[in-house]
């Protein structure tokens, strides 16, 4: 059985870490990157809504 590699990720600390994001989400929310798993290290606090795109999220706290 092939196990798949997941090459896509990025760790967010802070709602700046998403500022790629927001500016391919045109400003207004934050477009996250199909197939990426987005890890979200602590609490962070959100002032543009986040278009999940068929991503993969994690939380830690």
């Amino acid at each position: 059985m092939a196990v798949e590699k997941r090459n896509n990720h990025k760790l967010i600390k802070f709602v700046a870490d998403l500022s790629d994001e927001l500016v391919t989400g045109g400003g207004s929310e934050s477009l996250l990157t199909v197939n990426t798993l987005y890890v979200i290290n602590g609490i962070i606090t959100l002032v543009y809504s986040i278009d999940l795109n068929n991503v993969y999220i994690r939380v830690r706290h």
